[in-house]
C-alpha cells in the first residue's frame, strides 16, 4: 500500500473464477442475476494465510501472503501454493478469530457456519436463525462477533418495503464452547 503499486495475482486462476450454480435461500431456488469472484477474503490471524473463495464456490482456498506480496513471483509459483483447504457455505463473507477458527455467512440457510482448521477441517452450522436473513457481513470486535443482514434477496425480488429492519445481529464468541456450539446468546 505504501508504494502505490499493483498488480494482478491468481488473474482467471479457478480459484478466483465465478461458479455458476443455482443458491437456494431458505428452500426457495433464488437466480442471482450476476457472477460473483472472490468476494469472502480475510487473512489469518498471524498474517501469513490468506483465505479466500466465490460467494458460490463450494470449497475456500488458502495462499501465504508472502507469495501475494511480491510482484516479481511468478503467477506459476503462487497458483502452486494455492491449496483447497475444504468444504465451505454459499458465503458473503468470512472472518478469523486468534484461536484458528474460521466465520462464514450462510445465505442459503439464514445461517453462520464455523471452520475449525486447528485438527481438522471441520465445517459446522453454528447458528441458525430466521432473524440472519442474508447475512452479509461479519467482523470480529471485543470478543464479539458482527453479523449484518441485508435481506438481500427480497430487495432484487421484490422492493425494500415489508423487509425491514435489517438487524446487525452481535454473538458473544465467548460463548462457544469446545464444540463449537454457542452455549449462550
Amino acid at each position: 500500500i505504501h508504494t502505490w503499486k499493483s498488480w494482478r495475482v491468481l488473474d482467471r486462476h479457478e480459484s478466483v473464477t465465478p461458479k455458476s450454480i443455482l443458491p437456494s435461500v431458505n428452500g426457495r431456488p433464488y437466480d442471482m442475476p450476476w457472477e460473483t469472484g472472490v468476494n469472502s477474503i480475510a487473512l489469518d490471524e498471524t498474517g501469513y494465510i490468506i483465505y479466500y473463495a466465490s460467494t458460490l464456490e463450494d470449497k475456500l482456498f488458502t495462499v501465504p501472503t508472502k507469495l501475494i506480496r511480491k510482484p516479481s513471483i511468478s503467477t506459476e509459483e503462487v497458483e502452486a501454493h494455492v491449496f483447497a483447504g475444504g468444504p465451505k457455505t454459499v458465503s458473503e463473507s468470512i472472518v478469523t478469530d486468534k484461536y484458528g477458527r474460521i466465520f462464514l455467512t450462510d445465505f442459503e440457510h439464514s445461517s453462520i457456519a464455523i471452520i475449525e482448521t486447528n485438527n481438522a477441517w471441520n465445517l459446522k452450522n453454528l447458528i441458525q436463525d430466521e432473524i440472519l436473513r442474508w447475512p452479509y457481513g461479519i467482523s470480529i470486535a471485543n470478543g464479539y462477533l458482527y453479523v449484518t443482514c441485508s435481506a438481500f434477496n427480497h430487495l432484487i425480488d421484490d422492493n425494500v418495503t415489508g423487509h425491514e429492519p435489517f438487524h446487525i445481529v452481535k454473538i458473544n464468541i465467548q460463548a462457544i464452547d469446545s464444540t463449537n456450539t454457542i452455549k449462550e446468546l
